[in-house]
């Protein structure tokens, strides 16, 4: 066995082999993007969009496997997205909603503001009916799938609409600064907002996030770890913290009345499987914020963040791998996850043949790379020390000319 010593230390045991058990788990996909990624959005388990920095849009079609960049004309941050079909879908910019019919082959602006207003927040209840909830309380809505938009009569009562969500044509709810929660029964021509002498002990937080599961059940995120929930359609909203006073909630979605995520700062993802009564953390993949979540069935879901990371939690490899794509020459894990001082890579191989391992950066370039002799099928496990490397995200790649494996590991010296 050959040992390399650049600025890495390879060192490698073979094990004895042994085959992997398939689990469902949360994975870092390679976005091939480096941008803010603020929103994402499923039509079906297949079909889903992301919304970010710089214009920003990505398209899956694989279960978000694998990702696209779709071009949108726009120089817009696009913080918020919903795909209504694999075809039809919305994007929130600085002043306009985009609207797609093709796939995102071709997008148009249905409605343009002549304030600049961002969009901070899109919903649809059907294809037609869609709300869009902005800054400085502006709220519009079409009926025609985003050919047009109007803005009902009332006049808004919140700074900026943060988050919003609507349970039919009728009713709904805003979220905003200072903690500020208002609900409209008219469609949104009036809003009513919930007096501070409601909640006990709130102090001027931004919410940023809001799901309702029926007409009196609702939640929403806040700054400071905070979750908020109302179990009487919003007359009374109860105070909980989950994280530390640094950690900001942004997103939070339900899959049912029971089971759903919250989304966070530092890479921060909550799971509640009965209604929000406990919220129990998620393993951590990544110390990038994040910014949105959305799932399509409780096996299958996504979130995104900063500087391009997307996660993925679904079936993709044994559990804690990232995806193993069909060709990957074999199975690869990294752990710690994150790493101080060192790294250990288990590797099971598929094949003898000649294998190599890269490290790349968060962007794909290549820091190293390590020519290995040809190996047998089997376990292996390797250890890297990772003295003088930068802390950030790094990528581990195996391959073999016939494939490749990939994982995503973080360092924090």
């Amino acid at each position: 066995m050959k040992r390399t010593s650049l600025l890495l230390t390879l060192i490698f045991a073979l094990l004895t082999e042994v085959s992997g058990q398939y689990d469902v788990a949360w994975q870092i996909i390679p976005s091939g993007v480096s941008e803010n990624l603020y929103s994402v959005h499923f039509a079906n388990s297949n079909a889903g969009y992301i919304g970010g920095a710089g214009a920003r849009c990505l398209k899956s079609t694989n279960e978000g496997k694998n990702w696209a960049s779709v071009s949108v004309p726009s120089v817009a941050d696009f913080q918020t997205v919903w795909a209504t079909s694999p075809g039809d879908a919305y994007l929130g910019g600085w002043d306009t909603v985009y609207a797609t019919h093709n796939g995102g082959q071709s997008w148009y602006d249905g409605y343009t503001n002549s304030f600049l207003l961002a969009v901070n927040d899109l919903q649809f209840l059907s294809p037609d009916n869609g709300y869009a909830f902005m800054q400085f309380s502006s709220f519009v809505k079409t009926a025609n799938a985003g050919s047009t938009w109007s803005e009902p009569s009332g006049s808004g009562i919140i700074e900026d609409y943060l988050a919003g969500f609507m349970l039919n044509q009728s009713t709904g709810f805003v979220v905003g600064q200072c903690g500020h929660i208002a609900r409209t029964d008219d469609g949104g021509a009036t809003w009513v907002f919930y007096e501070w002498n409601n909640y006990a002990d709130w102090s001027c937080i931004d919410i940023y996030g809001l799901h309702f599961t029926s007409a009196t059940n609702g939640y929403a995120v806040a700054d400071s770890g905070v979750v908020f929930r109302t179990t009487d359609g919003g007359n009374y909203w109860s105070r909980t913290e989950i994280a530390g006073p640094e950690d900001r909630l942004t997103d939070v979605f339900f899959l049912n009345a029971n089971i759903g995520w919250i989304s966070g700062y530092n890479g921060l993802i909550f799971k509640t499987t009965d209604g929000g009564d406990n919220w129990v953390q998620e393993p951590q993949m990544t110390f990038v914020n994040l910014h949105g979540i959305f799932f399509i069935s409780e096996s299958l879901g996504w979130a995104v963040g900063d500087e391009g990371v997307i996660l993925r939690y679904g079936v993709g490899g044994p559990s804690g791998l990232g995806d193993i794509q069909a060709d990957s020459p074999g199975e690869l894990l990294a752990y710690p996850n994150p790493a101080g001082e060192y790294i250990e890579i288990e590797l099971i191989l598929r094949d003898g043949d000649d294998y190599s391992l890269q490290l790349l950066d968060q962007y794909g370039r290549t820091i190293k790379e390590i020519q290995q002799s040809t190996l047998r099928s089997g376990k292996y496990t390797l250890q890297i020390t990772l003295a003088g490397l930068p802390d950030g995200t790094y990528l581990c790649r195996l391959t073999n000319g016939k494939g490749a494996g990939i994982d995503r590991m973080f360092v924090k010296q």
